[in-house]
Order: structure tokens, then C-alpha cells, then sequence
């Protein structure tokens, strides 16, 4: 359904429908995940090793994954077995190859073996060692594969263990925000208290048991009398204590076969899918790969979509004034960046690495935009196009290594073998919400040939579009770096554009786009901490922050009147934004080449100056700074000078 509303409404006066409703196809970066770890095991005939159960309820969620690996890469051997049809013949050669039925196996997907009641006799088990002792890649690893029991998560939620496996402690903070209380219920004083707590507030807990996955949980006054009765038992050990998580409903149609649609109050609950592939020592990807979202009537227990209490549902992504630091877009896997949504289910913070190398061809949810001649065929257009350097040709413009240095690695590229003269291709993100004053966008570019084209950096809002950065034609044979200062921004995308050079003799590429210092200010409750001081909108900026020049707070109140300077610093001009004329006793000198004029807007010449200023980072138009005319132009603003 999503993939039809989002295709009946494109191109419609709805169209900001068709970025509300977010691109999710797990299925993809899940089969890229296990291609992946097949390249990596390093022999073509190995195959991929799907591992069932003998009653599989999931069949097809498993063989659409396949079709996926097939269709990204169909050299790809797969071998389907049940876990019960191989528990003789797995093999453990002396070079610990996995040879199953006589194919040894480069990767093994597990479909089962997650819970004791599969491994029906000792030959399970023996089956199971020597597939964790051979070096096939296994899907889940056996250290992960744990980590889904609830034992481990209540362990994990325990005083200094996070502290084993991290050193920064802010991120041991925001980690420690996402917890509720768990208790163990092992036999001892600790566990007597925790099943007590349990009995007297049934409503205020939930009772997990012992496995991967949910389901099989007791609830309420279930709960209660299954504690009572299994008080002096070990049976109780089996089970995890949680705090009951009590989310907010909300009004909703539930779309059932054979029933008819009512409104009703519902919560919903988003899981995402990643990819993990690392070693001991090595960590080698690291992806959000797609999420999903079940929706459920309020009061109900369990969410089982199987099971018919829960149903598939998407986000609505919906556009807000508020400080919404939600990120549920492919975008987010790269860029920690507030987008202006709010959606039907508590808030959720996705980030991960913030630089975008457009590995394995991956736009990390840069949406592409095509500007061609009418007519033009799809494979002649001039357009974005992710590669790998080593495909560069010697006849080609493009860099022959990645900004890293890598033939293997990719970046984006612009064909000028294909297009006309100044014909233009973009990217651009999704609506970004707020980010802070600090914010700032680098990546690398080269510009290589004699009719090199041009490439520019854009911020659109709804109604305008204001150039920030630009580079006109000239060659460069190396990449080099690009940096800009966005600063305190709202309800807009950013656009990266390149246009075609006057011939075929010039390649536009950029590597490793980055977001960094982005978040916007954040209201701090009962007071400011030390080195800190307040904002007269309730948040707290560094001290260090106040007369920069900067509109760090938000509102300006850390600008402005604050800034006072006794008389007798005037003559030094301390501080001085140019926004109401040359400050002070700063004069032009006669006996120089060129002359320092004051201007707002653009400068006289097109692509020679910035497209804002400082001060007023966010106002298009409003620029006031200092720049001089000629072959090289220098610009200068927000002079300050601190004692």
C-alpha cells in the first residue's frame, strides 16, 4: 500500500506525500549484507547456506531474500537445508572448510536454532559446534545470537557494565536514556525482592522468558499468579523482570481482513534492520539497511503480526514547528540531522556515521534530480552516478582513486560524455528541520579537464534557493576539500549541483560528504552547568559562545545588546559585524592596489562571492561584508579581537 499511494501521488499537488512516506526495502540491504560476507570468504563456488526449521512459517520472507542476491549479483551459489537433514553431514575439514552435501559453505544464514526446543538430540548440538567452529561466516555469530536473550540485555542494563565497552561518557549516557529496569529473578535475596515488586505491582512489569525474539511474556494478574506459584522454584530463573513500557495511543484505522475498519486507539512499535560484518579486530560495515512498523489496538498484550494481533504499517512523516530530533529516513544512517517530522509513534533518534563515501553505491538517501533537454534518452542524460574508480578509463576524466586512496572504493561522478552544454544534475536531502549554529558541511571534490563544468552547493527552503558555495571550471587533478558554514537553519534541503562544461574534455566527482556539529541547542532544566550561560529562550550555550558573532542561542540573545565594550577598546574596533557600516576608525588605505567596499546581496561578479554572510547566515539578502574587486577576491566579516 505504501508503494501505491506513494505512486498515485507523485507528481501531484500532494507531492510532499511521496517524502512522507519513507523508502524501506530491507530486503536489499540484507541481501548486499550477506553478498558481502561471501565476497569477503573468498571462493566463488561456496555457497550461501540458508539454514531452516523443519516446519518453516517464514518461507517466503526467506526466498524473497534470495531473489534479492539474485538480482544484485546471480553468480551467487545458494544451498537450502533443514536444520534436522544436515545434523549428519556436516564435515570440518583440516583447514576448517564447512562442507556440507559436499559444498562447502561460505556463509550460514540461520532460520533456526534460536531456541533450546530445536535441538531435539545431542547430534543438533554437535551439528551446531562444528558449524561454529568452521570458518564459514555466520549469520548471526554465535556472540550476537546471545545477545538477543533477555538475560544478556538485563545484565547489560546493570551499573559500569556499558562502561566495559565504552569510554566516552556522554554515550554511555544517551545509551543508558533508552533503558528501562530489568531484574533477575535467580534464586537469592535479589530475585526474592524483584519477584515481591512483580506480585505487588503486576500492572508496572512484564515477565520475559529466556529466548531470541518475543512472544511467550506474562502480563498483569497472569504474571502475578505465575510468580506465586513458582516463588521457591528454579523455574523462575528462566524468566527476565522487566519495567513495563506504557506508550501513548493514538487514533488510527486497523485494516483486517474480513473485518470492517473502525476507528480505534492504537500504539505502535518500529524495529529497524542492520547489517553488521566485522571481525575481532576489524570492523568492516556497519548499516541501517530499512525499518519495520507494527501497529496494534491499545490494551493489547502481545504484537505478533503472524499471530494476528499486530498489522504492517508505515510512518507518516509530517511536517512540524517544533524541535522534532527525529531521524526515520534512509538519510539518517549518515547524517545526524533533525528533520521536520513528527511521527504516530514516540520519538527516535537514528544516527550513525556521519560521512557518506557512497560505498557499494549507496546515495545514504540523497534523493536525485535530473535537469536535461526534453527529449534526451535515459542513458544519455547528463546525471549523479555512483562508481568505483577502478572502472575509470584512461580516456576518462574522473579520479582513478577515492579520496581515500582506493581503486576499490566509490564516489559520486557527473559523465561529461553525456549531456550538453550546461546541462545541470542534482542531489539533494530530504526537509532537514533545525540544526544549530555550529553547523557545518564538508566534502571532497575534483575537477578535472580543460572544459570542466561547474559544481554548487544550494539551500532551499520552500520559497527560495540561496547559493552557498561554488566552483567554476579550471583543473584539478587531486581532490580537494570543500567546507560550509550553515549555520542556524529551518525547514530546508541542501542541493548539490553539477553542470556540463562546454565539451566532453572535463569530470566532476565528490567523495566523503559530511554533517558535523548539526544539533540544534537543547533546553537544559534547572539551571545552566558551569562554563555555561542561559539564553533568554531557555537553552544554555558555552560561554566561550557569547559576542562570536554566532547565533549560537538561537534567538540572538547571546549577540546583541550583551556585547559592550568599554570606549576606550572602541579604537581597536573590538567586535564589529559590518551590518551598520565600517566600525570605528577603520579606514581604507590610499597607497594600496585595491579598495575594500562595503555591499550586501551578491558581489558584482557572478560565482565570486559568498551567498550569505555571517552574521546573518539564514537571510538571504541580508549580507553585509567587506570585499574587494579583481583578479583574486578576499572577503572579511565579523572582525573581532579579544583580550
Amino acid at each position: 500500500m505504501r508503494k501505491t499511494v506513494r505512486k498515485e501521488y507523485r507528481g501531484m499537488k500532494l507531492s510532499t506525500l511521496f517524502f512522507q512516506l519513507p523508502s524501506n526495502d530491507p530486503a536489499v540491504g540484507l541481501a548486499r549484507g550477506l553478498i558481502r560476507a561471501w565476497e569477503l570468504y573468498g571462493n566463488e563456488r561456496a555457497a550461501v547456506l540458508f539454514l531452516g526449521d523443519k516446519e518453516e512459517r517464514n518461507k517466503m520472507d526467506q526466498k524473497w531474500l534470495e531473489v534479492r542476491m539474485h538480482e544484485l549479483n546471480p553468480n551467487v551459489p545458494v544451498l537450502w537445508r533443514k536444520f534436522e537433514n544436515i545434523i549428519d553431514s556436516p564435515e570440518l575439514m583440516g583447514d576448517k572448510n564447512l562442507i556440507v552435501d559436499g559444498c562447502e559453505v561460505a556463509v550460514v544464514y540461520f532460520r533456526v536454532g534460536y531456541v533450546p526446543s530445536q535441538y531435539l538430540t545431542e547430534q543438533h548440538w554437535e551439528a551446531r559446534l562444528k558449524i561454529e567452529r568452521s570458518r564459514a561466516i555466520k549469520c548471526p555469530s554465535i556472540q550476537y545470537h546471545l545477545a538477543g536473550a533477555k538475560k544478556i540485555q538485563q545484565e547489560l542494563s546493570l551499573p559500569g557494565q556499558l562502561e566495559r565497552f565504552f569510554s566516552d561518557k556522554k554515550t554511555i549516557a544517551r545509551i543508558r536514556q533508552t533503558f528501562v529496569n530489568q531484574y533477575s529473578l535467580d534464586e537469592g535475596p535479589e530475585g526474592d525482592r524483584a519477584v515481591d515488586m512483580a506480585i505487588h505491582e503486576p500492572k508496572n512489569y512484564v515477565l520475559k522468558p529466556q529466548r531470541e525474539g518475543g512472544g511467550h511474556n506474562y502480563f498483569g494478574e497472569e504474571m502475578k499468579t505465575f510468580l506465586e506459584k513458582n516463588r521457591h522454584s528454579d523455574d523462575r530463573a528462566g524468566y527476565i523482570l522487566m519495567e513495563r513500557i506504557f506508550p501513548w495511543p493514538q487514533k488510527n484505522h486497523l485494516m483486517k481482513y474480513g473485518e470492517s475498519t473502525k476507528l480505534k486507539n492504537v500504539v505502535n512499535e518500529i524495529g529497524v534492520y542492520g547489517v553488521y560484518l566485522g571481525s575481532e579486530t576489524e570492523e568492516i560495515e556497519n548499516k541501517l539497511v530499512g525499518h519495520l512498523m507494527r501497529t496494534k489496538e491499545f490494551g493489547a498484550d502481545e504484537g505478533g503480526i503472524c499471530a494476528g494481533v499486530s498489522l504492517l504499517d508505515t510512518p507518516l512523516l509530517i511536517e512540524t514547528n517544533n524541535h522534532g530530533d527525529i531521524l526515520i529516513s534512509k538519510f539518517s544512517q549518515h547524517f545526524r540531522i533533525s528533520f521536520p517530522v513528527v511521527l504516530t509513534f514516540p520519538i527516535l533518534l537514528l544516527s550513525a556515521g556521519s560521512v557518506c563515501e557512497f560505498d557499494r553505491g549507496d546515495l545514504c538517501g540523497w534523493q536525485l534530480n535530473r535537469t536535461s533537454p526534453s527529449g534526451s534518452e535515459p542513458d544519455q542524460t547528463f546525471v549523479w552516478k555512483t562508481d568505483q574508480a577502478s572502472t575509470a578509463s584512461t580516456l576518462d576524466y574522473r579520479p582513478k582513486l577515492d579520496y581515500s586512496g582506493h581503486s576499490s572504493g566509490w564516489y559520486l561522478w557527473t559523465d561529461s560524455s553525456l549531456g550538453n552544454f550546461h546541462d545541470a544534475t542534482e542531489i539533494f536531502t530530504p526537509f532537514i528541520n533545525n540544526v544549530g549554529p555550529q553547523c557545518m558541511m564538508s566534502f571532497r571534490y575534483y575537477m578535472s579537464g580543460r572544459h570542466t563544468g561547474s559544481l554548487s552547493v544550494f539551500l532551499k527552503t520552500r520559497s527560495h534557493r540561496t547559493l552557498y558555495w561554488t566552483a567554476d571550471g579550471g583543473s584539478r587533478h587531486s581532490w580537494q576539500r570543500a567546507q560550509l558554514a550553515i549555520g542556524m537553519y529551518s525547514n530546508f534541503q541542501v542541493v548539490i549541483q553539477a553542470r556540463r562544461g562546454r565539451s566532453f574534455l572535463g569530470d566532476i566527482a565528490i567523495d566523503d560528504v559530511e554533517f558535523s556539529d548539526c544539533p540544534p541547542p537543547e533546553k537544559v532544566l534547572g539551571g545552566c552547568a558551569t562554563g555555561q550561560v542561559p539564553c533568554e529562550n531557555g537553552y544554555c550555550v558555552a560561554a566561550d559562545r557569547v559576542c562570536d558573532f554566532g547565533n549560537d542561542c538561537g534567538d540572538q540573545s547571546d549577540e546583541g545588546t550583551r556585547c559592550t565594550f568599554p570606549s576606550s577598546m572602541l579604537v581597536l574596533a573590538s567586535s564589529c559585524d559590518f551590518e551598520h557600516g565600517i566600525c570605528a576608525t577603520w579606514k581604507n588605505d590610499k597607497n594600496d592596489d585595491f579598495d575594500w567596499t562595503l555591499s550586501g546581496g551578491t558581489t558584482p561578479n557572478s560565482n565570486t562571492g559568498p551567498g550569505v554572510d555571517h552574521t546573518k547566515i539564514n537571510s538571504p539578502g541580508e549580507r553585509h561584508d567587506l570585499y574587494q574587486a579583481g583578479w583574486k577576491k578576499y572577503f572579511s566579516d565579523d572582525f573581532g579581537v579579544r583580550f
